[in-house]
């Protein structure tokens, strides 16, 4: 399995299939250094659970290494935040 990276989209995929998972987090700072971390999608052919806490991971590794602040909207991330009390670094201050 490949991680992918766009501006805006982390993107799962293998050989098979060319998305697996999906996290979408647009920017809405003029200095990108914010994103809103709007949903997660796994293929219906994977563990939604398992694939998804694999993309969040990632995520929260690029997001720290790319000095990012993320405002959490999707239900199941903020579920998925909560379990991992160092995922909490990245997050924006409400």
């Amino acid at each position: 399995m490949t991680y992918n990276y766009t501006s805006d989209h982390l993107i799962l995929s293998d050989t098979n299939y060319p998305i697996i998972g999906e996290i979408y987090f647009p920017s809405i700072a003029t200095d990108n250094s914010i994103a809103v971390l709007e949903h997660v999608f796994v293929h219906p052919d994977f563990d939604a659970t398992e694939i998804g806490a694999q993309l969040i991971a990632e995520f929260v590794s690029y997001a720290t290494q790319n000095q990012l602040t993320i405002k959490l909207l999707d239900p199941w991330t903020k579920t998925e935040f909560a379990k991992h009390p160092s995922y909490q670094k990245i997050l924006v201050n409400e």
